[in-house]
């Protein structure tokens, strides 16, 4: 019974991590592994497009800290959880509010038309580092940082994992890097720009983004389309004074 009651005041006490995407869950996990992680988003979910569910903004609400990507990932649906929750920890600006991005320089700054054909368009940079593992490195380097500011009593541990891990992806970078040599200078078509820093990490050059290919032909056919329909609207116009000057 005193085991059972050791656990659960060991359990209250642990800290409460918010984590909009899996990634940034494994990260907090793994540098912090007494703590209670909740997730936003499923791996097969797209994070731009999440609804602001009542669970969520429970756990946001509870949470001492709230780990995000940033760069506008997470801009349709992250401030109505924070506004919601009402959580003074987890508001822009306060240490409890983690952005991976944040002191990353981001590739890919696209200027949006606002057109919802464009696709998922990022104009403060493409969000997605995660994709890149010395980008991943860093975001896990950074948030070793912020957790010790968080709490000093924890700092040595994170620390200790941390390095822990650099090891271990070091060892995994330099496997990939091996496998992959073939493929540096090398160009690719791909469905979309989330694998952006993979090309960068790997030496690679997108050629081609198939989704916004696709947008924009689809733009053109719905476009196509509002010209035959107003061409068809003038030519009936054009009957219908004719018939009634010159009879049908």
């Amino acid at each position: 019974c005193a085991l059972v009651l050791y656990a659960m005041a060991n359990w209250a006490q642990a800290q409460v991590l918010f984590a909009c995407e899996p990634e940034w869950a494994a990260l907090a996990q793994m540098l912090m592994p007494q703590a209670r992680v909740h997730i936003a988003t499923l791996p097969t979910q797209d994070p731009h497009h999440i609804e602001a569910r009542p669970a969520l903004i429970a756990q946001m609400r509870n949470a001492d800290m709230a780990l995000c990507t940033g760069a506008a990932l997470e801009e349709g649906w992250l401030p109505v959880l924070q506004q919601k929750s009402g959580n003074p920890k987890v508001q822009n600006g306060q240490p409890g509010m983690f952005w991976a991005t944040e002191g990353q320089a981001l590739l890919g700054r696209v200027n949006s038309s606002g057109s919802p054909f464009e696709g998922d368009v990022h104009p403060q940079g493409n969000p997605h580092v995660q994709a890149n593992p010395q980008r991943l490195a860093q975001v896990a380097r950074d948030l070793a940082r912020r957790m010790a500011t968080l709490w000093p009593d924890q700092a040595a541990a994170v620390q200790d994992r941390l390095q822990g891990f650099e090891q271990r992806w070091q060892a995994h970078m330099t496997r990939w890097q091996r496998q992959a040599q073939g493929l540096r200078g090398k160009t690719v078509a791909a469905q979309h720009t989330y694998f952006t820093y993979l090309w960068e990490w790997l030496g690679m050059t997108q050629v081609a983004d198939l989704e916004r290919l696709v947008q924009a032909n689809r733009a053109a056919l719905i476009n196509s389309f509002i010209a035959m329909e107003r061409a068809q609207s003038n030519i009936n116009q054009q009957l219908q004074f004719l018939k009634q000057r010159f009879g049908s």
